[in-house]
């Protein structure tokens, strides 16, 4: 008997987002319980590193094509990874808007009963405290909360 019905974990391609999705899929595979990926886009979030993969792969489009685009290669880099860690059924998904509050949104939407995050993501300056967006979610959620360093 499984102690999650579910575990939603954000992706958004950091470094501690890699380590919460690692997370999330061990205990989803040990549990045998669903995975829930989700990426968040939101306008201003737009790393360097993911314009030059843009440049490379020739991508044209609306600044909204290209968002997609990226949320799509870490859903995928994310799903690969839990795949890695033995997570069985896997569900990704793509929301925009405030990731904290669209976390929870989608947590209690898949009703998952734990939520995985990493301390800081792609924030910025905001995300040089604890995380920001790990913060609010905490906040936010009455589900647990596992906030991976």
């Amino acid at each position: 008997m499984s102690v999650y019905n579910g575990i939603l974990v954000a992706a958004d391609g950091s470094d501690p987002s890699k380590r919460a999705v690692e997370r999330a899929a061990r205990l989803a595979a040990h549990e045998e319980t669903p995975l829930y990926i989700l990426n968040v886009i939101r306008d201003m979030q737009f790393p360097e590193s993911l314009k030059r993969m843009a440049e490379v792969e020739r991508l044209v489009g609306s600044r909204s094509d290209l968002l997609h685009y990226v949320a799509d290669k870490i859903l995928g880099d994310a799903e690969k990874g839990a795949r890695k860690q033995k997570a069985k059924t896997i569900h990704t998904r793509t929301a925009e808007g405030d990731p904290a509050t669209r976390i929870v949104e989608q947590a209690d939407a898949d009703k998952a009963d734990l939520i995985v995050i990493g301390t800081r993501g792609l924030g910025g300056v905001a995300g040089a405290l604890l995380g920001s967006v790990s913060r609010k979610v905490s906040n936010l959620a009455d589900q647990d909360v596992l906030i991976v360093r």
